[in-house]
């Protein structure tokens, strides 16, 4: 039996916010029933939007279920160290207009979370949804990558250069940027970094 390989798109996303961006495929619905109709991707903290691995990933999903939105949410380094909680929120605004912008009769989401910026982002969307719907969003699959967990300093900066440029003169300078997060952050929470995800919030 001889299997085809759907050709990957070019992902041209719609910008709806500085965190918010939206693909929405050629072909409006999926052809099978049990396809998730929206893929909502939390990115995980400080990822390039370029990034040669986000795009592995949209590329992945684009193969598996052609016909499905991808919604990507961006995670910046700030919302653990100086973001209020509002400023944290308030780029995601859009994103219950686009959730519910979805054509298909039966809305299947798809939910994938990437470490721990990922899934702040996600808390922060079922928050802004619930406040504004007057109920749950409701998930039909959830994807839990690499989290969630407490951050610390080492873990931070192996999710953020990923999507850094490399080469040395580059380290010098993302070395006082790391220093001067880390001293806003302790500044802020003290040396007990908080645990920023509920875990029982995702069971």
């Amino acid at each position: 039996m001889t299997t085809t390989n759907p050709e990957v798109p070019s992902f041209e996303f719609q910008k709806l916010s500085k965190t918010v961006f939206l693909y929405t495929p050629s072909s409006p619905l999926p052809a099978n029933s049990t396809d998730p109709t929206t893929i909502l991707i939390c990115q995980w903290m400080g990822i390039s939007p370029k990034s040669r691995s986000l795009n592995t990933i949209y590329a992945h999903y684009a193969r598996l279920y052609p016909s499905s939105r991808i919604l990507t949410i961006r995670s910046l380094p700030e919302y653990f160290s100086t973001a209020s909680e509002a400023t944290r929120r308030s780029p995601l605004k859009p994103i219950t207009t686009a959730i519910d912008s979805d054509p298909a009769p039966e809305k299947r989401i798809l939910v994938h979370l990437f470490s721990n910026g990922g899934t702040l982002s996600f808390l922060d969307i079922c928050e802004l949804y619930r406040k504004e719907k007057d109920h749950v969003l409701s998930v039909k699959a959830l994807v839990l990558d690499s989290c969630p967990g407490r951050p610390n300093m080492t873990e931070a900066w192996a999710a953020m250069s990923i999507g850094l440029p490399k080469g040395i003169l580059w380290y010098p300078a993302a070395a006082s940027i790391l220093i001067f997060l880390g001293v806003i952050a302790i500044g802020k929470y003290g040396l007990n970094i908080p645990t920023f995800i509920d875990r029982n919030f995702l069971n």
